[in-house]
């Protein structure tokens, strides 16, 4: 196998190219070599992080161009077993990133721009046209939900169901159909999936957790410290950042919760983002009610009436006053502390 096909399956790994390599090479989950498995985390991780994964220099070693070959659909398994709408829209945006970063590094960048555009079946004809590179049929244009504005059909030319796109605006346009293909085959089957990639996204899942525990905390505003928590909002917090389903009740008092402690709304909806069927419009719309509104957590007795309680021996009267004394309680700490030195 010629290490150019290699490079460019690397390069691409969501095209037929990649796929006919991978069958070429009998590909199996049950025997994975342990770099693989490790490079399928990379790529994972990177998508969670919002991190590009774009290796400028790599060898032109065969074995490792497969390795990466063979890591990508290993990656979408681990990504898939995630169970994260969120996280299937992070980890197809980081390809098709990368894949205008890729085309940047190649020695005839139009010419591998129109083989994948040929290959994700997009119907495209190339223009001999000062104005314009390529037209693209008006359905297959319109197949898509596209991400970038310049792509909005409002700003195009279009002619006899056909719409026109200058070089750089078809190569926009193949990046967001990367995009869509790569999101449009998340979550991948699961059956019969081996144990031990099952073991690994849960070791995945929980540096993920931790991951984003660490990001989201940082960001919060000044004052707001999850330690502080009482028992039941720490797992409701807890379980919107591992991406878990909360009932309608539970989402509703974490939303008040954080609203009365002084979390900003955007920081709330993010927080929301992480849930499987995660709508923005709903959960904006939710979160500005309750902060206009001005609305609190409710007393604990009806958040253990509504079996939201995890600890029976709890004591307190309402989360938001236990969430104030914990605070005041750590700032005399701190000032005690700062005055013996």
């Amino acid at each position: 196998m010629l290490v150019s096909d290699l490079q460019f399956a690397q390069r691409f790994p969501f095209t037929a190219s990649a796929k006919k390599i991978l069958s070429e090479n009998n590909f199996s989950l049950e025997e994975l070599p342990e770099e693989v498995l490790e490079r399928a985390g990379a790529m994972v991780l990177s998508a969670a992080k919002n991190k590009p994964y774009f290796l400028k220099e790599i060898s032109s070693s065969s074995a490792l161009l497969l390795q990466e070959i063979l890591a990508f659909p290993v990656a979408k398994i681990l990504v898939s077993l995630q169970k994260s709408a969120f996280l299937n829209e992070k980890f197809a945006l980081m390809f098709s990133k990368s894949f205008l970063d890729y085309i940047g590094l190649e020695k005839h960048p139009q010419e591998t721009l129109l083989e994948i555009a040929s290959q994700l079946g997009i119907e495209f004809e190339v223009l001999k046209s000062r104005d314009f590179f390529a037209s693209v049929s008006l359905e297959s244009f319109l197949k898509i939900h596209f991400k970038h504005p310049a792509l909005k059909l409002v700003n195009q030319s279009v002619s006899r169901g056909k719409v026109f796109l200058q070089e750089h605006l078809f190569f926009v346009f193949v990046s967001e159909m990367v995009f869509a293909h790569i999101f449009s085959s998340l979550p991948v089957p699961l059956e019969g999936i081996p144990k031990n990639l099952k073991d690994f996204a849960r070791q995945l899942q929980q540096q993920l957790v931790v991951s984003q525990k660490k990001d989201f905390e940082f960001r919060l505003s000044g004052k707001i410290n999850p330690n502080f928590f009482p028992s039941c909002m720490q797992k409701m917090y807890n379980d919107l950042l591992e991406g878990k389903n909360l009932p309608h009740n539970a989402r509703f008092y974490i939303a008040a919760f954080l609203n009365s402690i002084g979390m900003p709304s955007e920081q709330i909806i993010q927080l929301f983002s992480k849930t499987p069927n995660f709508s923005e419009k709903m959960t904006r719309y939710q979160v500005e009610r309750v902060v206009k509104q001005g609305l609190s957590a409710p007393s604990c007795s009806k958040i253990k009436e509504a079996g939201l309680c995890p600890d029976a021996e709890c004591g307190n009267k309402h989360p938001t006053g236990f969430y104030e004394r914990q605070f005041l309680k750590h700032k005399k700490a701190e000032a005690k502390s700062i005055q013996q030195k």
